[in-house]
């Protein structure tokens, strides 16, 4: 195995171990919290809570916004209702909304390249990103979609090179995949 491809394969390994030890500690926390806090200290976000529409704009605000929210927490306000249907069909929209905001970052990249805002997040934000993107190309933006890489700053930083889009779509769709492993995850932990 040559040495670019073992780093390549121990890129990929490490950040798919953080996303797992992420998700490890999202659903420790989940548990402890759902077994520990009495309902009655939770009340005061149920206002957002009961409002799917409100929800899913504040995720598809923080899938924008370099995903200062994990997808998982909002995966598990999908578990709501305990109904597994509307738990899918909620992992479904969230993960169409996820795709999306990628694809509007990475048309926002390709708009904002030039511009004071995109230098300032280069500088303050996506350090050392581009040079993952010249090392690792487009295993970058397959990392980004399964692990807690940020993938909105990805999508932005790929549509400022004016990576192919086509082939940014396609690499991108690894997103669905992320959603589709953690939902069972997530779904097996309120059961418990």
């Amino acid at each position: 195995m040559s040495l670019f491809r073992r780093d390549k394969t121990r890129f990929l390994v490490i950040n798919l171990l953080r996303g797992l030890a992420w998700l490890g500690v999202i659903i420790i926390a989940f548990i402890l919290i759902k077994k520990q806090v009495d309902n009655h200290y939770l009340a005061w976000i149920e206002p957002l809570v009961n409002s799917p529409a409100l929800m899913y704009l504040l995720f598809y605000a923080s899938e924008q916004i370099f995903g200062l929210i994990p997808p998982e927490i909002f995966m598990i306000w999908g578990l709501r209702n305990g109904n597994a249907q509307e738990f899918i069909l909620t992992v479904f929209f969230l993960t169409v909304i996820s795709f999306f905001a990628g694809m509007m970052a990475y048309f926002l990249g390709k708009y904002l390249y030039g511009t004071k805002l995109y230098d300032f997040l280069f500088r303050r934000l996506w350090k050392g990103l581009d040079e993952k993107l010249h090392r690792y190309g487009p295993l970058l933006i397959i990392v980004a979609s399964l692990t807690p890489l940020p993938y909105s700053g990805t999508c932005m930083l790929v549509g400022s090179v004016n990576y192919p889009p086509a082939k940014f779509f396609l690499y991108s769709l690894f997103r669905i995949l992320r959603f589709a492993a953690y939902a069972p995850v997530i779904w097996q932990a309120n059961v418990m």
